[in-house]
């Protein structure tokens, strides 16, 4: 598998009531494995909706994460919707799961019910992957060579399957190809950095490409390959790369990985064997959390 997008279900999400954070892990996770995120979409909870949105992501796409809407209530029918769209012929009680669903409802004290059950029934047509930290069963769906994955929307549950089922899966399944490497530059807006910058990043060899990120401190630079035939050593080219850029914006640069200012500062304040005292009133403390918020600042 090469490429991949995600689609986030649920109207919490596009009323802004909740946040996607969902997606953000996804697409770092698959990134490190070579996968290509191509799209993300996010999606009422409509079943037309989600068939629509998942046929054109399948065409996209290799395969298709999908987080949401496998709840116990009725506005949970991701589950259905996904039945309906892979042509599955019944609904059948997958007795793992229920098993685990019980031994929830036994450990948290909460009495079992004709929905928590429910949550135990799963299209005939998928293949279940265990959620031992939830009620809620993955499922795993494919057709002429594509598939699609449903997760919980509850974060932690969704990274707890992505991590111990998903990610093993797909490791099988890809060689990785993808390279990100990032520095930091601090100091120069944006527009007076690419101007600084131009003659450097006109001469980046062929299949490097060059993103300007910028946050409230410091602008992120990152380089990515995507098609490396050795990761290995594209990722030394990236780091002699900004090696020369280092050289080129010495006042400016920084340091080299996807850190924080308060990482890089916190870093050469440990390595100096430095002190500091901070005496903040319209910052509110905010200097001293960030540096106490960095490993080691005791």
């Amino acid at each position: 598998m090469k490429t991949a997008a995600t689609l986030v279900i649920g109207d919490e999400i596009l009323i802004g009531q909740t946040a996607d954070t969902n997606s953000a892990l996804i697409a770092a996770l698959l990134n490190e494995l070579g996968i290509r995120i191509v799209q993300m979409r996010a999606v009422g909870d409509n079943a037309d909706c989600i068939c629509a949105a998942l046929a054109d992501l399948l065409h996209a796409a290799d395969l298709v994460v999908i987080t949401g809407g496998l709840g116990p209530t009725k506005d949970d029918i991701t589950k259905a919707a996904l039945g309906k769209y892979f042509g599955a012929s019944s609904m059948v009680m997958h007795a793992p799961t229920l098993r685990n669903i019980e031994r929830l409802a036994e450990s948290g004290g909460f009495e079992m019910n004709d929905l928590n059950r429910s949550q135990a029934l799963i299209p005939d047509v998928c293949e279940p992957l265990p959620n031992t930290a939830g009620t809620a069963p993955a499922m795993w769906f494919e057709r002429d060579g594509r598939a699609a994955v449903s997760l919980p929307g509850v974060p932690f549950e969704m990274e707890h399957i992505l991590r111990t089922e998903l990610i093993p899966r797909l490791q099988a399944r890809t060689s990785r190809s993808i390279v990100h490497r990032t520095a930091l530059v601090f100091g120069i807006a944006e527009s007076m950095l690419a101007k600084q910058i131009e003659q450097w990043e006109n001469s980046l060899p062929q299949g490097w490409h060059l993103a300007y990120l910028p946050t409230p401190l410091g602008i992120k630079l990152r380089l990515s390959h995507y098609h490396c035939p050795s990761p290995e050593a594209a990722e030394r080219e990236a780091e002699g790369l900004f090696g020369v850029l280092k050289n080129v914006i010495p006042q400016y640069f920084v340091g080299m990985g996807n850190h924080t200012l308060e990482y890089f500062v916190a870093q050469a304040l440990i390595e100096g064997g430095y002190s500091v005292s901070v005496a903040e009133s319209c910052t509110g403390g905010v200097i001293a959390s960030l540096l106490t918020s960095m490993s080691g600042s005791s």
